[in-house]
């Protein structure tokens, strides 16, 4: 199909540059040009006109199972069954094989393997918190209650029994005190008497003394009590209970931050394990996917129709990238010409434009169709030169009998049909800026004649004006050197 396409188009390519060369020759090459050598003449005739453009592409389907390999990176094909077989439904067409895939899946279980012990040390490690959480929940509670009891022990038991005691040992020094005194009233009336000595009266009165002192102290002492023992000991009393209270408030608080950061270490590792498990998952489908299947029957075809020239690189050996077409499977009962017309004609080519296709393998029979599809978008050709582009062109075939997908087509587009046009071969026109001129015979000499044209097939041009029909023009230019006649 490419050498047969490329004979084509280098022939076409060949009388386009005859003709540009004709129209644009420089006076440098005229001069060149030998003023003996024969120059060709032919008349503008009236007559129909049917204006064409040709194209070259090959018969595809119209619906076309295409086979994209789901593989994340890239492979190696190893088995491919041969173009043109024809398959039947889920028969293995292709096998793959990638290093890098087998690589990835032993990572994968090894890192299945260590994310699997992280979930268990994670969830040891949260239920150790949960434990420990617990204990020292209970301990401070205790302490809590602890210190709770001593405060109340203090207010009923210990600061009342304070407060009597202090009262009665007040009581107890005031009750010596009149005791005392009434003692030392009574030696001093036996001492008139003559029944004791003074010294024994002196003593009573040191006593007295000493009551005093001892009601003194004993007041002093109520007073601290009051002031300052009692107080101090309350204020210490509650303040073990708040201290206690903000310890338990503070174990609550680092128990749910302890078990939150448990809770969100296990969960992380639960994560990692699922994803990692995910993309062993995910791999071992991909790997399962390097066993391709014929998704229906059909006769296999290598490559993309959008890139037919990427097709001799399907080969067993060859890297298969992520996204690429490996083959396609047609389906045989609805068949369509698709051609590429060069940019320079596919103003021209309309919708619904009548065709006729001819078809490589079947040289004896062509084949009508129409233009349904013009791409808006070029492509660049493989067939010609690289700043040539080219437009995809879809033709549907009234018949398709014998047919096959793949098979080399040429069509002739019909873009206009004209019943009565001045006509002369496209040779024959010359261009000056933006002015046409032909060279017309005037006897034996010639004249230049400017033209205004209209359609032009690939062979002759119509002239609307300059020329009337039987006038005779030259196909070269009768003057290579320059030199008007």
């Amino acid at each position: 199909m490419r050498s047969l396409r490329s004979i084509r188009l280098g022939a076409a390519l060949v009388i386009l540059a005859g003709i540009l060369s004709a129209c644009s020759r420089s006076d440098d090459e005229k001069h060149a040009l030998s003023s003996d050598a024969p120059v060709l003449t032919a008349n503008a005739v009236r007559g129909p006109l049917t204006v064409t453009v040709s194209a070259y592409g090959q018969i595809e389907s119209q619906e076309s199972h295409r086979i994209i390999p789901e593989i994340k990176s890239q492979a190696e094909v190893s088995f491919l069954v041969e173009e043109g077989s024809r398959v039947q439904k889920d028969e293995v067409v292709a096998r793959l094989t990638s290093e890098e895939l087998t690589r990835r899946l032993e990572a994968l279980e090894t890192q299945i393997e260590e994310r699997k012990s992280a979930v268990e040390s994670r969830q040891t490690e949260l239920e150790i918190q949960i434990i420990d959480n617990t204990t020292q929940l209970k301990k401070t509670k205790l302490n809590l209650r602890k210190f709770e009891q001593e405060l109340e022990q203090f207010l009923q038991g210990d600061r009342p029994l304070k407060r009597r005691n202090a009262e009665i040992r007040l009581k107890n020094t005031e009750g010596d005190l009149k005791r005392g005194a009434k003692r030392y009233e009574d030696l001093k009336g036996l001492l008139e008497e003559g029944f004791i000595t003074e010294d024994e009266v002196e003593e009573a009165r040191l006593n007295i003394e000493v009551h005093e002192i001892n009601v003194g102290t004993a007041k002093l002492e109520q007073d601290i009590l009051e002031k300052y023992d009692l107080p101090l000991d309350l204020a210490a009393a509650e303040n073990s209970v708040e201290t206690a209270e903000t310890d338990l408030e503070k174990t609550l608080k680092l128990n749910m931050a302890n078990k939150r950061a448990k809770d969100r270490a296990l969960a992380v590792a639960r994560q990692q394990l699922e994803r990692t498990e995910r993309e062993f998952k995910e791999a071992n489908e991909e790997l399962a996917g390097f066993e391709v299947r014929a998704p229906a029957e059909g006769v296999v075809s290598y490559g993309d129709p959008s890139r037919p020239w990427r097709g001799t690189d399907i080969q067993v050996g060859m890297t298969l990238r992520r996204g690429q077409v490996l083959m396609r499977i047609p389906v045989l009962k609805d068949l369509k010409a698709v051609v590429n017309v060069q940019e320079g004609s596919i103003r021209k080519v309309k919708l619904e434009d009548v065709c006729v296709v001819a078809v490589d393998a079947l040289p004896d029979r062509t084949f009508e169709a129409h233009v349904v599809r013009v791409a808006e978008v070029p492509i660049a050709s493989r067939w010609l030169a690289s700043d040539v582009k080219e437009f995809s062109v879809e033709l549907s075939l009234v018949e398709h009998d014998g047919l096959k997908p793949g098979f080399s087509c040429h069509a002739d587009i019909i873009t206009a049909t004209l019943p009565d046009v001045l006509t002369v071969p496209v040779q024959a026109v010359f261009r000056d800026g933006d002015e046409y001129y032909v060279y017309a015979v005037k006897g034996s000499a010639h004249e230049r004649r400017t033209v205004r044209l209209g359609l032009s097939s690939e062979t002759a041009v119509v002239i609307v004006e300059g020329l009337e029909a039987g006038d005779k023009v030259y196909l070269s230019d009768p003057n290579p050197r320059g030199d008007e006649p």
